[in-house]
């Protein structure tokens, strides 16, 4: 689900439970500061389980991913059926506990996440399954492996089977939380460690952190940060750093020796002081947004370089840090925000953060580079200044005009334009820059150079032109 559907599923959910709306608010509120709960929240299935249990905690949610993900298995794997009186086991108990329902999930998650895949096939599982049953008395009470895999899939909330004869989970994040115990139960840390760098380990290693003993942790952080240093890839590098420091944020308790080399390794990096340093810190991807400085805490090119960094990772889970500059005072850091629209979902975006910028400063240019763009941009007013890039038609700029009182309009790689009888009227329109338009037939035709387009106004302003 997409942040609106987010807001519409939370509002709906309280209503039908009889819940007070302000719950809902209130979740609504949490899930637009916490990245971790809104990538949770993006499945409706555990959205409503996180709306149950904010519910049952009055409003509160467990501060950790660890312990939100501990909070939710406890719910989905014991309480439910209790709660719902589904039985089935000896002495009118439920069929399985969370303790002996967790061991198998824990295996089939440890196989997916050794074989670097997100389904198994369900031969496979059963396997898995049969294979802890003579270690786990409970399960056995239940009948064959085949039994205890089906009941999982039925009553767990954790399993489903996406399509005949594959298993998978729900979330990654459960496989991912599942397998880290399994994890240190092996104490795989070589495995651990070696992939540390691959994006789909990224959340394992954390999870393994949070829940590791406390020499556990400390080991494994110390071997991330030491391959980090031997590391002579400059990618890989930076995200193993900026993997153990993110890992730090899940640690409960850490040496402070271990932590201080870790935050003194990142500290070269965090916050970018360039455009040069944002753009190579982007490609670690999600894992630098919650570990990006607040906006408050920024100042001149390091708070532009940070909005930099977001905007070139893109995508829903950005959106909560750039809402933190929108009342920047440094008017090239909200350039950045109008320039990038292109790198998220056009809707979500131009609600959370084109609309409210424009109306916080209308004089700040912002660039459209697709019809869906553009469409939004004429349900907003009070904008000046618009910078069209891409294939759009004499019409398309036309009405772009016709929404607010433009002030200013750029025109580039708009290959469909012949002429530019289309601002022919335009009284209120006083510059015009336009870059590699199409050009006339003539001698100028080989020119490389882009073509600036100059005009006159109909109205008294005079239009100014510029390449």
């Amino acid at each position: 689900m997409r942040p609106a559907d987010m807001r519409r599923f939370i509002e709906r959910w309280h209503a039908a439970a009889g819940a007070p709306a302000r719950l809902g608010e209130s979740l609504t509120l949490a899930l637009r500061s916490r990245p971790e709960l809104s990538r949770l929240a993006t499945n409706p299935l555990m959205c409503g389980l996180i709306c149950a249990l904010h519910r049952e905690r009055r409003g509160f949610l467990p501060r950790g991913r660890a312990s939100l993900y501990e909070a939710a298995l406890a719910m989905l794997l014991e309480r439910r059926d209790v709660e719902r009186e589904v039985y089935g086991g000896v002495g009118g108990t439920p069929q399985l506990d969370q303790k002996s329902a967790t061991e198998p999930l824990r295996r089939l998650a440890y196989w997916l996440i050794r074989n670097e895949r997100t389904q198994l096939d369900r031969a496979d599982a059963v396997d898995v399954v049969r294979r802890l049953m003579p270690s786990v008395e409970r399960l056995a009470e239940i009948g064959e492996a085949e039994d205890v895999l089906q009941l999982l899939l039925e009553r767990s909330g954790l399993l489903r089977e996406p399509a005949q004869g594959a298993v998978d989970f729900i979330h990654r994040t459960f496989q991912d939380f599942l397998g880290a115990q399994a994890v240190l139960e092996e104490r795989d840390m070589g495995m651990l460690v070696n992939n540390a760098h691959l994006e789909q380990w990224e959340d394992v290693v954390q999870m393994v952190v949070a829940q590791a003993r406390h020499h556990e942790r400390g080991e494994l952080l110390t071997r991330l940060r030491e391959r980090g240093e031997r590391e002579r890839d400059p990618a890989v590098q930076a995200r193993l750093r900026l993997l153990a420091l993110a890992s730090l944020e899940q640690a409960t308790s850490v040496a402070p020796a271990v932590r201080e080399a870790i935050e003194a390794q990142a500290a070269r990096m965090v916050p970018p002081r360039g455009l040069r340093e944002a753009r190579s810190l982007a490609q670690t991807g999600p894992l630098l947004l919650g570990l990006l400085p607040r906006a408050a805490e920024l100042t001149g090119d390091e708070e532009l370089a940070t909005v930099h960094a977001i905007c070139q990772i893109g995508g829903d889970a950005a959106i909560p840090r750039l809402r933190e500059f929108l009342h920047t005072g440094q008017s090239a850091v909200r350039a950045q925000l109008l320039y990038h629209w292109d790198r998220f979902d056009p809707e979500v975006y131009a609600e959370e953060i084109v609309r409210p910028l424009l109306e916080i400063a209308p004089d700040e240019t912002v660039t459209v580079r697709s019809r869906a763009e553009l469409d939004l941009l004429r349900t907003m007013s009070g904008y000046r200044r618009v910078s069209l890039w891409g294939d759009f038609t004499p019409h398309d700029i036309r009405s772009a005009l016709d929404a607010g009182q433009v002030r200013e309009l750029q025109l580039r790689d708009i290959l469909g334009l012949d002429s530019l009888d289309v601002l022919s009227g335009r009284a209120g329109l006083e510059s015009l820059g336009a870059a590699r338009l199409p050009q006339r037939p003539g001698p100028r035709a080989a020119d490389p150079a882009p073509r600036a387009a100059t005009a006159r106004a109909a109205g008294p302003a005079p239009l100014r032109a510029a390449a």
